[in-house]
């Protein structure tokens, strides 16, 4: 055991969870070199090293060389030997996130051990659809970082534009074995975050008592590339890999997703890539977050700060508690906390809530508490969420954690979502506290779809001698949603001449009914804190803080969606005034409480204005300059800006329909006629529609028919339909039509078309039924003269 402790390893902190000073640099500056020292410690000295930044004998690490090894990790006083640097270790890099190629065949598909197709056409692991599949696919080998010695310096071998190549094969990778003074590489065009692996087989070392390395699990360095500490950026770095990880865990996702053979959740690729999952209006939907604190972890701070977008409504322990039957859907749905398995003392934290999220704080008394362990421990947040009436049918839904730690004073909080102003405009006020950008240093602010999680596009502002430059980058990849056509900023603007600690820009072309957020990095080492404002704002304010960077894991996300269906008659004319209710697939009806409509009714008289102008417009021929059309009371002269004007105030109405069914109960009667079923009528344009359903098999049931059909009370008129898991409606009883605009293109087919036949013979009451009854009685008397004359005849 003493031999085997005498092959362990010691380093100091390369992640920024421990090392405070280390974080990503300029992108005009660079880490030129990275050296790397292998240290053996006796096992009385492993065993007194405390992590940090600071030596036994009190010097600070702050990337750069270490001067005196025994001192630094064992003291002054300690033995010759107690720590010392060892040679013929060997270092390989690899890029995070890119350490594994999976078998494939000759197609490039993915294949399990028997070479059958996991999923078809899936090449990439991270797009596998479950746990279940990427269990199956099979690692094929690692890859490594290519390398090449150029002037005795071992140097990533790029490509012609500097984009890092991979190879399998350790020869050629970009690694090398320690000397007596470490080995030096060389990472001037090294950008990003890399693990530097200890490979054991490649390794020489042996120690006199026949004592290899192979015996001791290495973990990998992670390294961040460019590093700089507070003088600048570190040009020749030294680090010093160990075993054991200081930087703390932190996973999100579904609690359904926390599992034995899954105890993490979903990996961060998996959740970025997966679909958003499905509900119903109502749903509750549960969360958990976990954070693995390393031993003997002394924070000055550690909160977690949780957003969520306006479709979800945190469960409050208030609105829990008050649920005190267990058919309540919010019964024990208030937020719990564990450590290490068991409920933590509500002494060691501070927790404030609110409708979209929650803070919870240690407070000194728990940051002493978990100071003590000895081993890593868990804390474990379990929380619930509603899915409430604003979410937006096939719009998904998030909320956003982030942890933040560290050994100073707490900052900053979890990027708050906002909607834009009325003209689709998103106003960004941001104050320097600590000082305005100096010369070399730069900001950058990344607006992000809060529903969606998709990067809109980052303005970046650089500051030399000269001022300041604003250089703006939409992400080309991503997708607009509703009405957006979004341009960054191309300036900013002081907040008045002798204000210059304030700047504003502004991102333009936003969907108004959609939130978004403002991420901001730095390399000032500063944090922000975000805020809300008024009229689509969203303030920002920076203060210095010395902490790691907050770690912010990726969220799940769900969805909701709807249908929507246009009444006709068998012409094709749409019909006002029938009524209709929702049906599941267990024959029970949909709920819900009556709710103010009135922002509703505005949106939709408006769009069925345009439809009309429209319509009457295009009597005259193509929409044109001779033939312009006014919607919204703006004019068109062409046919595609016309549609795309209509389209917009579709989805302005369909937004604020989702937001009347606030009080959907779910499907809870049993009768069509009871009280509470929500009820759906066709408007003059025979439009209506359900919003808030997850994917299922559906009926429409007419429980009332426009004049002179068919009595839905005296006849069964159900029309069937399904919502696929992507959102997509089915029926076949029903045919594709467009919501809005009728024309040829079948492209624009949004609804279901439920038609109804005219009725041919009345059913009731009025002179038809007179005629119709006059005529019966004739036949009959006609028989009974008949049946009397072929009696007479007989008797004869």
């Amino acid at each position: 055991m003493k031999k085997r402790f005498l092959s362990l390893i010691i380093a100091l902190a390369m992640m920024v969870g421990v090392f405070t000073p280390l974080i990503a640099s300029a992108a005009d500056e660079t880490t030129k070199t990275v050296t790397l020292h292998k240290i053996l410690m006796d096992k009385t000295t492993f065993g007194k090293f405390t992590e940090g930044t600071t030596g036994k004998d009190g010097t600070e690490y702050d990337g750069n060389k270490i001067t005196n090894v025994k001192d630094f990790f064992a003291g002054k006083e300690a033995k010759e030997g107690s720590a010392k640097e060892i040679a013929g270790v060997f270092f390989a890099w690899q890029v995070k996130g890119k350490e594994f190629v999976y078998k494939t065949n000759s197609e490039g598909i993915l294949v399990d051990k028997n070479n059958q197709v996991i999923e078809a056409n899936i090449k990439d692991y991270d797009k596998l659809t479950t746990d279940e599949l990427k269990a199956k696919a099979v690692v094929d080998h690692e890859q490594y970082i290519k390398g090449k010695l150029v002037d005795g310096v071992m140097t990533p071998d790029l490509d012609s534009n500097d984009a890092i190549q991979f190879t399998n094969d350790l020869k050629e990778a970009f690694g090398a074995k320690t000397g007596d003074e470490g080995v030096k590489f060389n990472t001037d065009k090294l950008k990003g975050t890399f693990l530097i692996q200890e490979i054991h087989e490649k390794s020489t070392y042996v120690d006199k008592d026949g004592k290899t390395l192979t015996d001791t699990k290495a973990v990998p360095v992670e390294i961040t590339l460019p590093l700089v500490n507070e003088k600048g950026t570190v040009q020749d770095a030294h680090v010093y890999p160990k075993n054991t990880e200081e930087k703390p865990e932190t996973h999100k996702d579904f609690t359904k997703e926390f599992t034995t053979e899954q105890p993490n959740g979903r990996t961060e690729d998996a959740k970025e890539n997966a679909a958003a999952e499905p509900h119903n209006v109502g749903d509750v939907i549960d969360y958990t977050v976990t954070t693995k604190v390393p031993a003997k972890t002394k924070w000055k701070t550690a909160f977690w700060d949780d957003k969520m977008t306006e479709g979800l409504t945190f469960v409050t322990r208030k609105e829990a508690k008050n649920a005190i039957k267990e058919t309540d859907k919010l019964y024990k749905k208030g937020l719990t906390v564990k450590y290490d398995g068991k409920e933590m003392d509500t002494k060691w934290y501070e927790l404030d809530e609110t409708e979209n999220g929650f803070t919870l704080k240690l407070t000194d008394k728990g940051l002493e508490e978990i100071a003590k362990a000895t081993e890593v421990k868990e804390i474990r947040l379990d929380y619930h969420a509603v899915l409430n009436e604003k979410a937006v049918v096939a719009i998904p839904e998030s909320n956003d954690v982030t942890f933040h730690y560290g050994n100073n004073d707490n900052h900053g909080n979890t990027p708050v979502p906002n909607k834009p102003n009325d003209d689709g405009e998103m106003n960004v006020t941001k104050t320097w506290a600590d000082g305005v950008p100096a010369a070399g240093e730069w900001a950058e602010f990344t607006l992000y779809n809060a529903q969606t999680g998709k990067k809109v596009g980052t303005v970046k502002f650089t500051t030399d001698a000269n001022g300041t430059t604003t250089t703006y980058t939409p992400n080309d990849d991503y997708k607009a949603t509703g009405s957006e056509k979004p341009q960054g900023p191309s300036k900013k603007t002081d907040g008045t001449a002798n204000d210059k600690t304030t700047w504003k820009f502004t991102w333009t072309g936003l969907d108004k009914d959609i939130q978004y957020k403002v991420v901001e990095k730095n390399n000032m080492n500063e944090t922000a804190t975000y805020g809300k404002g008024a009229n689509g704002e969203i303030t920002i304010t920076n203060n210095k803080w010395n902490n790691p960077e907050p770690i912010n894991p990726n969220e799940p996300k769900v969805v909701t969606y709807g249908a929507k269906f246009v009444k006709t008659d068998t012409e094709g004319k749409r019909l006002q005034g029938a009524e209709f209710v929702v049906k599941n697939s267990e024959n029970k009806f949909l709920t819900g409480t009556a709710v103010n409509r009135s922002d509703y009714k505005k949106a939709q008289d408006a769009f069925i204005t345009a439809i009309n102008a429209y319509n009457e417009k295009i009597k005259n021929g193509a929409i044109s300059d001779k033939n312009k059309v006014t919607i919204d009371s703006k004019e068109y002269s062409s046919d595609a800006d016309a549609k795309a004007a209509i389209k917009a105030l579709e989805t302005r109405r369909d937004m604020l329909w989702s937001a009347t069914l606030k009080d959907m109960n779910g499907f809870t009667a049993t009768e069509k006629n009871a009280n509470g079923v929500l009820k759906l009528t066709s408007n003059e344009l025979g439009q209506f529609e359900i919003a808030g359903l997850a994917p299922g098999k559906y009926t429409l049931v007419e429980t009332k028919a426009p004049a002179d059909f068919v009595d839905a009370e005296k006849a069964t008129l159900e029309f069937e339909f399904e919502i696929k898991a992507d959102g997509t409606i089915s029926s076949t009883k029903m045919n594709p039509i467009d919501f809005g605009i009728k024309d040829d293109d079948t492209k624009n087919d949004n609804a279901k078309q439920v038609i109804n036949k005219k009725v041919t013979i009345p059913q009731t009451g009025g002179i038809g039924t007179i005629i119709f009854t006059a005529i019966g009685l004739a036949i009959m008397a006609s028989a009974v003269i008949a049946i009397k004359k072929r009696q007479a005849t007989e008797a004869r």
